[in-house]
């Protein structure tokens, strides 16, 4: 199978798209996206474990395969991988039609080339030299990548502060016509709730599967975060401003964050 590299990045992180083979060239990035993780106290290129695990086609359900594989090839916690808690995707007309909580593993690369590696089938193969082209292209370009994609995020870090002054401004009217005080979260709620909907999951949760600061958040969050965080927050004091329920505020920004998140991964594709 033959591999080309291509000047590509999402949330500012290299990636390498996959030509020649019999697998859709712009599925590897979606498929099994390469992005950073907290992993041994440091950030490293990893990929979703659950996401690697569908990939391959493994034959086993994901729990029971990747602690098999743990076990079997001595892969630590906190040094080859992590673990994290996220919502499942709710299967309309299922007995798990509401969302529940899942565990993933976040896996650096090197991990991720070895249980490709052993599962010995062309998916395996394919998942691989994907890795291998993303460490390749990440030594090759990543001083010119990263210094551009740090100018970005501090941009979009730039913006979300400020619409995050606005968003405090159109919190403390909305209280003040409305009496709905939350006894006394609301501001909190408001925050809480918008770094969800960016996040995925509860803010603390994944700060924690970060090995970060709970209060620092924001500060760790990605150029495409920062954006999503700084539309919602814009949209939050257009609702507060006309007193909107908090339900139906609720419910609307849920809505808007599916339709831009949408629209982003169509950018992406073209």
């Amino acid at each position: 199978m033959k591999t080309q590299n291509m000047a590509n990045s999402r949330d500012g992180y290299p990636y390498a798209k996959n030509q020649g083979s019999d697998i859709n060239c712009d599925s590897f990035a979606d498929l099994i996206p390469v992005v950073y993780g907290y992993i041994g106290n440091k950030d490293i290129q990893s990929v979703s474990g659950r996401k690697l695990h569908t990939f391959l086609k493994v034959g086993r359900d994901f729990t029971t395969w990747v602690k098999a594989r743990i076990k079997q090839y001595g892969f630590t916690e906190g040094v080859d991988y992590l673990i994290v808690e996220d919502l499942s995707t709710p299967v309309s007309g299922s007995a798990k039609s509401r969302q529940q909580t899942e565990h993933d593993y976040i896996i650096s690369l090197d991990m991720g080339k070895e249980l490709s590696m052993v599962e010995r089938n062309e998916q395996g193969k394919a998942a691989r030299r994907y890795f291998i082209d993303c460490e390749e292209r990440l030594r090759r370009v990543a001083p010119e990548e990263h210094k551009a994609a740090l100018l970005n995020w501090r941009k979009n870090r730039v913006t979300a502060c400020e619409d995050h002054k606005l968003m405090a401004d159109a919190v403390k009217g909305y209280i003040e016509r409305t009496g709905d005080t939350q006894h006394g979260h609301t501001y909190s709620n408001e925050c809480t709730f918008l770094n969800r909907l960016v996040l995925g999951m509860h803010p603390p949760l994944w700060a924690k599967s970060k090995g970060i600061d709970p209060k620092k958040i924001r500060d760790n969050m990605t150029v495409d975060q920062l954006a999503l965080l700084a539309y919602l927050e814009s949209r939050n004091c257009t609702l507060l401003d006309l007193d909107t329920p908090t339900a139906t505020r609720k419910e609307k920004l849920t809505e808007l964050s599916q339709r831009w998140l949408t629209k982003r991964l169509e950018a992406h594709h073209d």
